[in-house]
């Protein structure tokens, strides 16, 4: 069957790429041609120097305005850019795409499969959302939602009304957090099934061959945030030394060295986060792929969040399932109960429970799909 996924895949994020290039390697094991629809600008930068255009205001300004984005873009030099090369290298050589409009789909595939990720987000997907709802598809086209998320806040009552509306059209819905089954159940008339993220129905041995050769030498606790904090920084720092370990830091939206520590390393790509991983002694992160790919390589770690509340949607609905709720915590928790954790394997019942919800989600995934 030609598949389309609609998903982040351009996005400059660790995450996002991963979990499409993993649905693509999962659908074409079981048979399925797979490409990714490039019709978005989701994951385009176009508001940093030096891609930012300065408006016509007249010779003077425009100089001004020139001036001010160097100074304020400085300590982005050889760190902003290397990093948007690596995710397009990512994009380019492991998620194929094909140039289509959404009412065009039905010339170029039996079926489209909507996530996962945050596609339902309209924080995210902005102008886009009618793309990722799958609106304006012909009906000929077999619609798919697969582990499909809204994030950890919550649509408005039109966008819940648009996302309602969409999913009636679906001919399968999963879901990534039961929140969002709870919210397309009116119109579904059924429960939609939660399913695993992308990225989970893979073991370690499927990532190796993306593995970089990156990891530094030696032991370290490997620190994966998606932003910079400086307190978290101290208290991270603080781990490794407990534990005897380098650390190794990699923030993924850090594109300036100014009043950052020494050490951190930029620009880590797709591939450097799974040597990094794959390597590490230990994990601390605040998020949702941090913990997926902590968990698929079976290693200690805490996942942080930084106001309760904010994080536990996606990451505490994942550990809850898993029986490891206690791994997730607020960041000013005590370190001591975060040493303890990162001392302490992960049960077997974890990985258990992790390799039955990978195959239930196959399974799902394989029949969603049948015609």
């Amino acid at each position: 069957m030609r598949i389309g996924i609609m998903t982040f895949h351009k996005a400059p994020s660790c995450g996002a790429q991963l979990q499409a290039w993993a649905l693509k390697t999962v659908l074409g094991r079981m048979g399925h041609s797979v490409s990714f629809p490039d019709c978005n600008s989701m994951g385009t930068f176009t508001d940093r120097w030096p891609f930012r255009p300065v408006p016509r205001r007249g010779l003077l300004k425009t100089l001004r305005g020139r001036w001010k984005d160097f100074l304020n873009n400085l300590g982005s030099i050889g760190v902003f850019r290397p990093a948007m090369e690596s995710y397009d290298r990512f994009r380019i050589e492991r998620l194929p795409e094909t140039h289509v409009a959404p009412s065009d789909f039905g010339s170029c595939f039996d079926a489209v499969v909507y996530g996962s990720d945050q596609v339902w987000n309209p924080a995210l997907t902005r102008t886009d959302a009618g793309v990722f709802l799958g609106e304006g598809v012909a009906k000929s086209v077999r619609k798919v939602a697969y582990a499909v998320s809204v994030g950890d806040g919550e649509p408005s009552p039109e966008h819940l009304e648009r996302i309602r509306a969409a999913a009636a059209d679906y001919a399968r819905v999963s879901v990534r957090e039961g929140k969002v089954a709870a919210m397309i159940s009116p119109v579904r008339g059924e429960e939609s099934a939660v399913v695993a993220d992308p990225t989970l129905l893979l073991t370690a041995a499927d990532y190796r061959e993306l593995a970089s050769g990156r990891p530094a030498a030696g032991r370290y606790l490997y620190y994966y945030a998606l932003y910079h904090h400086g307190e978290v920084y101290e208290k991270v720092a603080a781990l490794a030394r407990g534990l005897g370990l380098k650390l190794v830091y990699t923030p993924l939206y850090q594109y300036s060295r100014r009043k950052m520590p020494r050490g951190t390393v930029y620009g880590v790509s797709p591939c450097d986060f799974v040597s990094y991983m794959a390597g590490a002694e230990c994990v601390v992160t605040d998020s949702f792929h941090g913990t997926a790919f902590a968990l698929i390589h079976g290693k200690p770690f805490v996942t942080y969040s930084l106001a309760p509340g904010k994080s536990e949607s996606r990451p505490g609905a994942l550990l809850g399932r898993l029986g490891i709720p206690e791994r997730l915590m607020p960041w000013f928790a005590p370190s001591e109960d975060m040493l303890r954790l990162l001392k302490t394997p992960l049960p077997d019942s974890a990985k258990t429970a992790l390799a039955a919800f990978g195959a239930e989600s196959r399974d799902w995934l394989r029949e969603a799909l049948e015609l």
